[in-house]
């Protein structure tokens, strides 16, 4: 790994360090191919995980849910019944469950739950809302195994565009209520009072929803 700068940036940890150097390393790599490809940025992408300790006591198990693949993490002791169904960041088109599980184990393991990482379609071969349908399709193949809504739910983080209300995401985007249109062309809709009343202000605000 690349070490990080000699001169750490005032407010920032020693624990940030790893996380710098990697992103100064993708930086010069970015810098000189300026004909970088999706595959070969999806490559680098993929080694986000090398920032993450390794959470102790957790273990990871391969499967595939509603016909989309994934990784669970698996903390000693965790509540089966509790799942994260984790929606990994990329933007829609890079990252992936292996750059990701770390990430995913340390928040599950807080929990004392299980968490699934979803290896969903990304763009540009799959637009969007290829990505919604995928995470859709594992919300409702857990459900299917036994799962509660009320015990599952998914991280609300910066580099994640997860769907946070389920009761409105469930339905396609066909749910009553009101709705509000953003520039990028989403569709928000207030189908269940556990909803807010206005708005989101950004697409990582609670009860996102698409026009089906």
């Amino acid at each position: 790994m690349t070490t990080a700068p000699p001169t750490r940036p005032p407010g920032t940890s020693t624990e940030s360090d790893a996380l710098r150097a990697l992103y100064a390393d993708w930086s010069g790599i970015i810098a000189d191919t300026p004909d970088l490809t999706t595959r070969l940025f999806r490559s680098i992408f993929d080694e986000w995980h090398r920032a993450t300790r390794e959470p102790e006591d957790v273990t990871y198990r391969e499967d595939t849910l509603g016909g989309v693949p994934g990784t669970w993490t698996l903390p000693i002791g965790a509540d089966p019944a509790r799942v994260l169904l984790y929606t990994h960041g990329g933007g829609f088109a890079v990252g992936s469950a292996a750059s990701h599980r770390k990430l995913a184990g340390h928040v599950a393991k807080a929990l004392g739950a299980t968490a699934f990482v979803a290896d969903y379609r990304r763009a540009p071969e799959h637009p969007h809302p290829a990505q919604v349908q995928d995470t859709v399709a594992v919300f409702e193949a857990l459900r299917a195994r036994g799962t509660a809504p009320a015990r599952s739910g998914t991280p609300r983080a910066a580099t994640s565009p997860s769907p946070r209300c389920w009761p409105c995401v469930t339905r396609g985007g066909r749910c009553r209520g009101g709705s509000w249109r953003s520039r990028r062309g989403w569709t928000w809709r207030t189908p269940d009072p556990r909803c807010p009343p206005t708005p989101p202000p950004t697409p990582w605000s609670p009860c996102r929803c698409w026009r089906a």
